[in-house]
């Protein structure tokens, strides 16, 4: 466990140029952000290989001087710091299972983040989604040069999610969305 507590002078942000076609850096007054992380694993005790793990993120970043954008927006003090959402968790059941030579594991995968803005003016929300993934795998124990083959569903519920969103009068919004529901087979193998 964590807890923090962030006094940031003059932090950098991206602004657009007026005429919408460009980019630049310009410095905020300042940000204050406090938070707390927290992490456990358990190693249940039966049936052997099978474990249970959580991760937990509760962060408030925000601004502590009014700023001008270049939008001509005037961001209040007080105002969220963007890409920085409130909740953040992870949980984890997996579980290992040693067949002679080989090792098979399987592992199921739930993340949740909570909505947070996508630039100092907040013109767009982005995160507040929620993933569940299944993992399984095959390895060999004694062989290194044996492949590994992995199978992956990812987003499994194939929940709809953005990751990043801008918004540009001159070019126009583009919005970015999590991956849908995928189908992942892989095979490696080391030598």
């Amino acid at each position: 466990a964590a807890a923090y507590f962030i006094d940031w002078t003059d932090p950098q942000v991206f602004q657009q140029t007026a005429d919408g076609l460009g980019t630049y850096i310009d410095n905020v007054g300042g940000v204050k952000g406090k938070g707390v992380e927290m992490s456990t694993r358990w190693l249940l005790p039966w049936p052997a290989g099978l474990s249970l793990s959580a991760s937990g993120a509760w962060n408030d970043t925000r601004t502590t001087e009014d700023f001008d954008s270049s939008s001509g927006k005037r961001v209040v003090a007080g105002s969220p710091w963007p890409l920085s959402p409130r909740w953040q968790t992870t949980a984890s059941l997996a579980y290992v299972l040693p067949l002679q030579d080989w090792r098979a594991a399987a592992s199921l995968r739930h993340t949740f983040s909570s909505t947070a803005c996508n630039v100092i003016e907040c013109n767009a929300q982005v995160f507040g989604y929620r993933t569940l993934d299944l993992n399984l795998s095959l390895a060999s124990q004694v062989w290194a040069w044996a492949p590994e083959l992995s199978v992956t569903l990812g987003n499994l519920t194939n929940e709809r999610g953005i990751s990043s969103a801008t918004v540009n009068p001159t070019l126009g919004d583009t919005t970015s969305y999590i991956a849908p529901r995928a189908l992942t087979v892989r095979l490696s193998g080391s030598f």
